[in-house]
């Protein structure tokens, strides 16, 4: 495939080692899939209070959304619970 790939792009390019790759996770949550995290994270009805402290994430998504980025993991970390919950997981 590099060999392929020399006539397109320079040996810089070609020989330096593997990088990883960033996904917007902050963007997303700001923006697309916002209103799916509103929707599940800010009903006190959601059983996933059962496991976490309704005023601790409501704080956590308070301070996120005015802008602190670095606890896009624990809404993330969150949000996904809260999507297990609904379509995983489901009481019977």
């Amino acid at each position: 495939l590099k060999k392929s790939a020399e006539r397109f792009f320079s040996p810089d390019f070609l020989e330096r080692p593997k990088q990883g790759f960033g996904i917007p996770i902050v963007e997303w949550c700001r923006g697309p899939i916002r209103p799916l995290i509103e929707a599940g994270l800010r009903d006190a009805q959601n059983p996933i209070f059962d496991w976490v402290q309704f005023r601790s994430v409501q704080s956590l998504l308070d301070q996120f959304f005015a802008g602190h980025d670095g606890l896009v993991a624990r809404l993330w970390y969150l949000f996904s619970l809260d999507l297990w919950g609904q379509y995983v997981h489901r009481p019977s």
